[in-house]
């Protein structure tokens, strides 16, 4: 009889943390919801282009995104 109780003790447990991964699943899925959308109008460079940019230094110095303090 003490074991069947423990053994609900650790079902309710394991219960309690799959809902928190639930959670935290969720929260994934609506913040990489959001990153798709304000990502949506974001244009790949052409792979030559983008390696000038990354082996320039001054690249750094200059803003390669534009936009609204909102959009953070």
């Amino acid at each position: 009889k003490t074991e069947f109780g423990k053994f609900g003790e650790t079902l309710e447990a394991v219960s309690k943390k799959l809902t928190e991964a639930q959670n935290k699943i969720a929260k994934s899925k609506s913040k990489t919801t959001t990153i798709a959308r304000k990502l949506k109008n974001v244009e790949e460079l052409p792979s030559s282009e983008a390696a000038n940019l990354l082996s320039d230094p001054l690249a750094d110095s200059s803003p390669l995104v534009t936009g609204s303090e909102e959009d953070k």
